[in-house]
């Protein structure tokens, strides 16, 4: 019996050393990306639902997520995408994951059990566990001297990844797509033994490789939730964090990745890349809540520690550009890394970097030499990458070879259809050499792409903004914030564009959108001023005032020229509103206008002295009453506007006018006026809407005796008011001096038609009728006017009626108006008026018989 016994004890520890034997055979083939291979040697294993069929069905999993990037990897050699350019990519901090291996993703999981299993092993199972360690090394080995970088060199010589001429096949291999079998293999290795990290953190991975994000997001939190100590689940959470928006989060979320990093002796217990994604996440955080120098920060010491982590550099490289701190780049990828100079990505990136310094920098100039050479031994060596002569071509561009820069951004579009930096590249090199309409159409190109990514689209929007071209942005804004909701940029380069195209009706959402960034937890002057911006073209006044009310308190601290700008605006329409219905107690003169008067002085001093700022501080000058200084500063505003070349806007000569007048200066005032609705169409169109400007001009005109333009002036009055009694009227007056009274009685009757109550109207019209000497009509004329109260404004119609009542023999009506006239006419008890006085009084008493 015992003899049974041993035999089977020994046929025990015999078939469980060859079923390690075969995890350590499938291991390999997994760390290969051998998917066949590692099926077909662990499917024996797969019978029995013990440890090592969990681990089977792991490492096929794990087979094909190798397999799979392993063929993206070839693939991308031959259609090389840019792994970060200008556009500010934002690429998945990956790489950690695909050089790790095996055992170091399982090293938590089975750090517990380790010793209890080593002990008691036989010599065969030791031996296995040694094969398996070293086949799981070579394999790592394998994986970590292929090179990632199409573009990866080695001191002087450049080598490629895709086959060499005499060796490349015909045609460009299909993209991978992942076998959806090993996330079935993953998922029931998890469902077997849910408590391990290894089969959860490859399910993550499955999961993001076949793009099933919600469910990879799901899979990484609840990793995260149960084992709080897995490094790359914290990690990966803190990237989901920060592509839905979690910024402010992710510092806490990594607290305990940071307790095992140690700033000044560098890495304790993580690995370099763990390390390194610790801190690059940390910048995105920053970056997407625009703290960009805390940012910078984080991106160098992800470099400084893992400098072959190439996502990092591309956005380090796009940040600097960003903040135009492009030196300090350079600065730091030369002398803080020890990086060989012809090291291809970070070549790229000194070249991103440098050829926007040129024009600026003789030294810089002479690098971009150097760079180009070594630009083109790297492209013997990579013929098929895109980005080589897409930075040739930057080089060119920045040096002024503009045919030269426009040939390679060519090849760039032809070896990669999808580089859509050298179409961008193309529209900026057009734009530079003014050829506008190209430059659009190169962009137009890339506005019917539907695969862009959020950047891409906000690159996009931002340079169809700089090519005035605001309704192209305003889709690629809106097409960006669709792709990623949680791109901030996007949302507010959407609002500024909406702003500068006057889109009123779009402002609701423009609320939404700011919103949503605040609620995020991004707060700034600059948050706070589009606010204000939005809220002001709203007409929500208070609400505008709130958002730059700190700015208010102390108007000459304020940096910001366009702040100061935006306050004179809120304050000037506050004043104008409390001015039209101004509360009880109030002092006639807002306060606001001279808060605005401030600003925009303040603002003109600052740098913003545009003629548009001018014309708003003449106003404000204008409103406290200040005619003089208004009309100067309004006169430099249509000057400012005409040493430009531009037509003046038809209100600034409207309220250029206006002062004029006010000042009595006429002669400017007319000139002023008669700019309004002369110089453009669209000056015209404004004139047209504000026929207060026919009146105000007619009436100058008719006083400067300019009798036929004052009469073209009203007639158009008439055509744009047609119910308002004020164009006939004036009108009326105008033939009148004209001579035309049969016309001028025709229309003092319109006028009378649209409104009965003008007692001046009925008074003019009875004294034109007593000059034709038309009493009946003059007699009922002026009696309308009396009986509406003239006689208290106008004296002399009381005398006017007593002269037409005594030549009637209405002696007794004479003398009554006589008397009234005596009474309001101030005059005639003057020295001066003394012959008047004697005259009425001489005809009273005549009347009365004396």
């Amino acid at each position: 019996m015992a003899s049974r016994l041993d035999a089977l004890d020994q046929a025990s520890l015999e078939g469980r050393a060859a079923s390690l034997l075969t995890l350590a055979r499938g291991a390999q083939a997994a760390c290969l990306g051998r998917v066949r291979r590692a099926q077909e040697t662990l499917f024996v294993l797969l019978d029995n639902e013990d440890e090592m069929a969990h681990i089977a069905r792991v490492l096929i999993g794990a087979a094909e997520i190798q397999r799979y990037r392993r063929a993206a990897a070839e693939y991308t050699a031959y259609v090389p995408v840019s792994a970060g350019d200008d556009l500010g990519e934002d690429p998945a901090p990956e790489g950690d994951e695909s050089e790790e291996s095996l055992e170091e993703h399982a090293e938590t999981e089975d750090t517990a059990d380790e010793g209890e299993q080593s002990e008691g092993l036989a010599p065969e199972e030791q031996s296995a566990r040694v094969d398996e360690s070293e086949l799981a090394a070579e394999a790592q080995t394998e994986t970590q001297e292929s090179p990632s970088d199409p573009l990866a060199t080695d001191g002087d010589q450049t080598t490629a990844t895709e086959p060499s001429a005499a060796t490349e096949p015909q045609g460009i291999p299909e993209a991978p797509i992942f076998n959806r079998e090993a996330i079935a293999s993953l998922e029931a290795a998890k469902e077997t033994v849910p408590e391990s990290i290894l089969a959860r953190h490859f399910l993550r991975i499955a999961y993001d490789l076949a793009g099933e994000d919600e469910l990879a997001r799901s899979e990484t939190l609840e990793t995260a939730e149960r084992f709080p100590d897995h490094i790359p689940s914290l990690l990966q959470l803190a990237q989901d964090y920060n592509s839905t928006g979690r910024f402010l989060e992710v510092p806490t979320l990594l607290e305990p990745v940071s307790e095992r990093i140690d700033d000044e002796a560098g890495i304790v217990s993580t690995t370099e890349r763990e390390a390194a994604t610790y801190h690059y996440l940390l910048g995105t955080a920053h970056d997407r809540i625009q703290e960009r120098d805390a940012a910078l920060a984080e991106y160098q010491l992800a470099l400084t520690i893992d400098s072959s982590f190439h996502p990092v550099l591309w956005e380090y490289t796009r940040l600097r550009n960003e903040t135009n701190t492009q030196q300090a780049g350079l600065d730091f990828l030369n002398n803080q890394l020890s990086i060989p100079r012809n090291n291809a990505e970070y070549l790229l990136a000194r070249v991103e970097l440098g050829t926007t310094l040129i024009e600026s920098s003789e030294d810089q100039l002479q690098d971009m030499e150097a760079e180009q050479n070594q630009l083109s031994n790297a492209r013997s060596g990579s013929p098929l990458d895109s980005r080589i002569p897409y930075y040739q071509g930057r080089i060119e561009r920045a040096l002024g070879h503009f045919a030269r820069a426009q040939a390679l951004f060519e090849e760039a579009e032809a070896i990669d259809s999808g580089n859509h930096v050298s179409t961008f590249a193309l529209s900026d090199l057009a734009n530079l050499q003014e050829d506008f309409e190209s430059a659009v159409a190169h962009l137009d190109r890339l506005l019917e792409v539907d695969s862009l990514s959020a950047s891409e689209l906000l690159a996009l929007g931002l340079r169809y903004r700089a090519l005035n071209e605001g309704g192209r942005a305003i889709l690629a804004f809106e097409r960006a914030v669709e792709t990623d909701p949680y791109l901030l940029e996007a949302r507010l380069q959407l609002v500024e564009a909406q702003l500068d195209e006057g889109r009123v009706l779009e402002l609701d959402r423009s609320i939404e959108h700011l919103q949503f960034v605040e609620s995020l937890g991004l707060s700034s002057e600059e948050l706070n001023v589009l606010f204000a911006r939005v809220q002001y073209g709203r007409g929500h006044l208070a609400e505008a005032y709130e958002r730059v009310a700190d700015a208010m308190a102390d108007l000459q601290a304020v940096q910001s020229a366009e702040v100061l700008y935006l306050v004179g605006r809120i304050n000037f329409d506050m004043g104008e509103q409390n001015a039209s219905s101004p509360n009880e107690g109030e002092e006639e003169e807002p306060t606001e206008f001279r808060t605005a008067e401030s600003a925009f002085r303040l603002a003109r001093g600052a740098g913003l002295d545009t003629a548009e700022t001018r014309y708003w501080h003449g106003r404000a000058l204008l409103a406290q009453g200040d005619h003089t200084n208004a009309a100067q500063v309004l006169r430099t505003a249509v000057d400012a506007s005409l040493r430009e070349q531009q037509v003046p806007p038809a209100e600034h000569y409207y309220w250029l006018a206006r002062s004029s007048e006010a000042s009595r200066n006429l002669q400017q005032a007319i000139e002023a006026y008669l700019g309004v609705d002369q110089r453009s169409a669209q000056n015209l169109r404004w004139a047209l809407n504000h026929p207060d400007l026919y009146l105000r001009r007619g009436l100058l005109l008719r006083s400067a005796n300019q009798l036929s333009f004052a009469a073209r002036d009203f007639r158009w009055l008439r055509i744009l008011q047609p119910e308002s009694p004020d164009a006939p009227r004036e009108l009326a007056r105008t033939y009148a001096q004209m001579g035309n009274t049969e016309e001028a009685i025709d229309l003092y009757r319109r006028s009378l038609g649209l409104a009965w109550n003008q007692p001046e109207v009925h008074y003019e019209l009875g004294m034109l009728f007593r000059h034709l000497d038309r009493i009946s009509d003059a007699t009922q004329s002026l009696e309308n006017a009396r009986d509406l109260g003239h006689g208290v404004a106008q004296p002399t119609l009381h005398k006017t009626l007593g002269y037409i009542y005594r030549d009637a023999g209405r002696n007794a009506d004479a003398v009554a108006e006589f008397r009234l006239y005596l009474a309001r006419d101030p005059n005639v008890n003057t020295p001066s008026g003394q012959a008047e006085y004697l005259e009425i009084m001489n005809q009273i008493r005549r009347l009365e018989g004396h």
